[in-house]
């Protein structure tokens, strides 16, 4: 990503009229700034041509620069003014240098003023190529002051001696109909522009005031066509809103009040009252009022502080409940201050797109713009590849489109995916629409296939799981639509090469059972029974196959394969019991001889308090302090208090967003203490944030601002954080390092404190016996799906409350209504669930005792983990087998 610093323009007197033949003056200072380096001084050629030597070896290197990165916008800048200082410039150098940029970034006016300037003035293109660059020029971004030196180059070429004709016969020549026409144009784009409007319609108004002053005044009907032009320009400028529109009422007064006394001493009529014009005090009215429901948000804007993307989008949402056009008007002029904001783009494109507002080129254009700033986001590329679609575009436009994408410049991993799965999902849907042909089958095909070879290239987690999304949908998608079983079983067969998980291998085994490949699905069953993360699923899952489709000695290995894995996990259970045995017996100890030492320090403490009165009295002083701190520890080693009121929680984040994304969207609501995004132990963002005021006033007024607004396409959730980050951090390493993830009893240390996925804190007393622990989760499992896989099962329960800390094993708890349904809730320990065996067992509050039993084991006192009785998960085997089998 790149950022733009554009140079605010000083001269905001530029609404001052002129009667000159330049009218409106919107010279930059760049241009004043540079005119020094225009004079020669003779005296001074040595120097001059040392200083030069130098600019030289530095534009040499700051082309290499742009080179080397293209896409920074700040090289491109650079490298562009230090042409233009160059004593001798080299103007096709310089042409160049702004083309390569223009061709990469849309180019702000601060750029396009100077250059539009420079070629006016060198006089080396011919007219149409300089209507060409104004064209392009107009196309970047907004720009009322492009649109002015558009508007007096064609004056300029048309009418070269207007101030100096005074025999003017007829005002609608074929000349001024021109320069008239592109007014009309620039006044159709720029009329909703509040701030800088004013200044075309003032030249608009100069240039007609001036055929005025030169027509003929014998020419009656000529002069009074004339005065009509003007009249109406005044008429139709006062019926829009814009700032100082009664300063401009004013003037038009006194432009009538001297035609009148002009008409006087002339001898000429003028009978029009504007007082009396109901049709222009009505709408001049309206756009006054219309005036002061902008004013406030206009004046927020130029405040310190107040050009932030979030005022631009309150300001453009007002705008779009009164008149949608100008709200357009208003997106354009806050991405040409902020034109690397991808949350106005995106909210930009989406307006235009979903309300039909413009026609397809102009639509097109922006989405060209926006892709020419934001082109590291994959959702902006997808959103114009489905506009393209929407809007019945060729889809070799969307090949283009597609291509471009490709080399763009895209951020993540995730962008890459997204632009391939657009990709796909048009040329099946014109597949589908079309004649169904054998070329856009293999087309299909082909496009998978440069799916995977893009992504393998790479090697990373996040790529292997892509891959994976990849192959398994490729592998349906070509059973289920193209009727393939061996494209199917190719791709199937790669997938499960490099990733052997079970999911995988029942989408496998489904497809194979509808083709009748008994034979094929025995082979992957034993392929997932040696997978090293296998379950006792896996074998259920082969034993019930076998007892369908198999013989007697099929079933008879898939079971003696069942007996021989859970002999290896019962070694491997024994192993952990006797290790945690072994811990709690080594706490168990280390608790006693805390107590002992504790007892031991009280008994001196008792005998030395004895010796005398004074130190009974110190003693007591003592205790009367101690009871008035009423058991909280003492002053220096209390922490501060933290006001939760500064603190917000931000949620649903885009995985991309940065810190620095986030500095800036809360930064204009007061000075930030901390920002940070909650990340997993391999550093990647979770989606959540913390951000930490110094005033409880600016949090407030960024939850109001900034809750419900789109940050890269994800709407943000704003609330008070009940917990600071650096707590719950505290909290759970607290909790993982006592419990391991092994034991119900280890992991509810922390007491009261600790919180639940929806906030609440959790009551750990279980004095009636009503509570289960859950554990040994998979790591995706959400409270919905725990509520779905118990109901039905045969008892009942009151609540369930999953906790899942970052970074640490999710576990639950489960309330029951009695006894009767505690014990049967009991027998769900070791069924199958996402994957994993579960561990039911009775919940125990945290201070001590032993553990909790699971169920089905016994409570006998036990020497080594040998004598630790354990459970086999409950297999549906035939009785009459296992008896076979035992023997």
């Amino acid at each position: 990503m790149f950022s733009r610093e554009y140079k605010d323009d000083e001269d905001d007197e530029m609404d001052q009229q002129q009667d000159g033949e330049n009218g409106v003056d919107i010279s930059s200072d760049d241009d004043d700034n540079d005119s020094s380096d225009d004079s020669d001084d003779d005296d001074d050629d040595d120097s001059d041509d040392d200083s030069n030597t130098v600019s030289s070896e530095a534009i040499e290197h700051l082309e290499i620069k742009v080179r080397e990165n293209p896409y920074s916008f700040e090289k491109h800048l650079e490298y562009i003014n230090s042409l233009r200082k160059v004593k001798h410039v080299d103007k096709e150098r310089l042409r160049l240098a702004r083309k390569s940029c223009q061709s990469v970034f849309p180019l702000p006016e601060s750029v396009w003023l100077p250059w539009l300037e420079d070629e006016k003035n060198q006089n080396d293109l011919d007219y149409q190529q300089m209507i060409d660059l104004f064209e392009l020029a107009i196309k970047d971004f907004l720009s009322v002051r492009i649109w002015i030196k558009y508007c007096q180059y064609i004056q300029e070429v048309n009418a070269p001696n207007l101030m100096s004709t005074k025999d003017i016969k007829q005002s609608d020549t074929q000349q001024f109909k021109t320069i008239r026409t592109i007014y009309e144009r620039a006044i159709t784009f720029c009329v909703d522009h509040i701030v800088e409007s004013p200044l075309l319609w003032a030249q608009y108004r100069i240039f007609e005031m001036n055929v005025q002053s030169g027509v003929d005044r014998s020419l009656q009907a000529e002069y009074q066509s004339q005065i009509t032009r003007i009249r109406q320009i005044y008429h139709n400028q006062l019926a829009c809103p814009q700032i100082d529109l009664e300063e401009l009422y004013t003037s038009y007064l006194d432009w009538e009040n001297a035609l009148n006394d002009d008409n006087n001493n002339s001898s000429s009529s003028n009978d029009y009252k504007p007082d009396s014009d109901i049709t222009l005090q009505t709408r001049y009215k309206t756009a006054l009022k219309q005036m002061e429901e902008h004013q406030a948000f206009e004046e927020k804007l130029t405040g310190t502080g107040g050009d932030t993307v979030a005022n631009w989008l309150e300001y453009v949402r007002f705008e779009q409940k009164k008149k949608p056009m100008r709200a357009l008007v208003l997106f354009e002029r806050a991405i040409s201050r902020h034109a690397d904001s991808w949350q106005l783009w995106s909210e930009y494109l989406q307006y235009e797109d979903s309300n039909r507002l413009v026609d397809d080129n102009r639509l097109f254009a922006t989405y060209d713009r926006a892709l020419r700033n934001i082109y590291w986001s994959g959702d902006l590329w997808v959103h114009y590849l489905q506009s393209l679609e929407s809007h019945s575009k060729a889809i070799e436009m969307l090949e283009q489109v597609f291509e471009r994408a490709l080399i763009a410049g895209l951020a993540t991993i995730n962008d890459f995916k997204l632009i391939f799965n657009a990709r796909f999902d048009y040329l099946w849907r014109h597949y589908r629409s079309t004649v169904k042909e054998t070329s856009t089958i293999q087309l299909l095909r082909q496009h998978f296939q440069r799916y995977y070879d893009y992504f393998i290239q790479f090697n990373s987690t996040e790529v292997t799981m892509v891959i994976s999304e990849l192959l398994l949908f490729w592998a349906k998608f070509e059973y289920r639509q193209f009727k393939s079983i061996e494209e199917s079983r190719k791709q199937f067969d790669l997938l499960l090469s490099f990733n052997k998980q079970y999911y995988i291998c029942t989408e496998y085994i489904d497809i194979e059972l509808e083709c009748a490949g008994f034979e094929k699905c025995r082979t992957i069953y034993g392929e997932a029974a040696h997978a090293e993360d296998t379950t006792a699923q896996v074998f259920q899952d082969w034993i019930d196959f076998e007892r369908l489709y198999g013989d007697l000695k099929q079933q008879q290995h898939a079971l003696s394969s069942y007996q021989k894995w859970w002999a290896k996990q019962e070694k491997v259970i024994a192993e952990n019991m006797a290790r945690e045995q072994k811990r709690m017996e080594d706490a168990e100890r280390k608790r006693k001889l805390t107590d002992e030492r504790s007892n031991s320090n009280n008994d001196r403490k008792r005998q030395k308090g004895e010796k005398g009165t004074k130190n009974n009295r110190n003693s007591d002083k003592n205790n009367n302090n101690n009871n008035n701190n009423n058991g909280k520890p003492p002053r220096e080693e209390r922490k501060p208090k933290i006001d939760l009121k500064k603190v917000l929680f931000v949620s649903n984040i885009s995985f991309a967003t940065t810190v620095e994304q986030l500095i800036e969207l809360f930064k204009p609501f007061g000075e930030l203490d901390l920002t940070e995004i909650v990340t997993d132990r391999k550093g990647r963002s979770k989606g959540i944030a913390f951000v930490e005021y110094k005033l409880g006033e600016s949090a407030a007024k960024a939850l109001e601002q900034v809750n419900g607004l789109e940050l890269q396409g994800f709407k943000l959730k704003v609330d008070y954080s009940t917990k600071r980050h650096q707590q719950r951090r505290q909290e759970e390493k607290q909790q993982l390092e006592a419990a391991g993830g092994i034991t119900p009893m280890d992991t509810t240390t922390g007491g009261a404190g600790a919180e639940t996925e929806e906030g609440k804190e959790i009551n750990y007393a279980n004095t009636e016996g009503k509570t289960l622990f859950i554990n040994n989760l998979a790591k995706t499992v959400t409270k919905e799906k725990m509520e779905e896989f118990f109901t039905g099962k045969g008892f009942e329960w009151t609540e369930i409350r999953l906790i899942s800390k970052a970074g640490g094993r999710p576990f639950a708890y489960m309330d029951l209504p009695d006894q009767e349904n505690v014990e049967k809730a009991l027998k769900m320990n070791q069924k199958y669930f996402m994957g994993k065996i579960l561990n039911v067992a009775r919940s125990k509050p945290p201070g001590g005792g032993k553990a909790p039993i699971p169920a089905g084991q016994v409570t006998k006192p036990t020497a080594s983990a040998a004598n630790i009785p354990t459970r086999r998960p409950t297999l549906l085997i035939p009785r009459g087998l296992t008896k076979k089998t035992n023997q």
